[in-house]
Formats: structure tokens, C-alpha cells, sequence
């Protein structure tokens, strides 16, 4: 399963993936001013999963979750 994060803010800096263990299974910078990143996560066990974005200063920060079911 292949999923994309589109990015509106183009402050945002970096992106993590947390299990419900609270583990970081991502932890992606993002280059200057890129809009998109595209995420697989076919290798993710089911369960609950938190995203995390954030700036560089961690001042703006936005978080969500998804569930993968296979």
C-alpha cells in the first residue's frame, strides 16, 4: 500500500512514522521546498500508526494517524 503526504505548509521539515509502541519506524527531512512524500507502507505490520510533522525549530507541528490492515 503506497500512500502520499501532501505537504500545503512549506515550512514542514521533517516527518516521522510511530508504531503504537511509540517506536519511530520513519523519520524523513524533507529538501527545501518539497511538496509530496510517498510512503509504502505494504512492509508495516497491521495496526495504528501516528505521523508526525513538524518544522525545523519544532514550532509548527501537525500530527495524524492511519491504520494498516492487510
Amino acid at each position: 500500500l503506497l500512500f502520499i503526504i501532501n505537504i500545503i505548509n512549506k515550512y514542514i521539515y521533517n516527518i516521522k512514522i510511530y508504531n503504537i509502541n511509540g517506536e519511530v519506524i520513519l523519520d524523513e527531512v524533507l529538501d527545501a521546498g518539497q511538496q509530496m512524500i510517498q510512503i509504502n507502507s505494504s512492509n508495516y505490520p497491521n495496526g495504528i500508526y501516528f505521523i508526525s510533522c513538524s518544522d525545523a525549530d519544532g514550532i509548527f507541528k501537525t500530527n495524524a494517524k492511519f491504520i494498516v490492515s492487510h
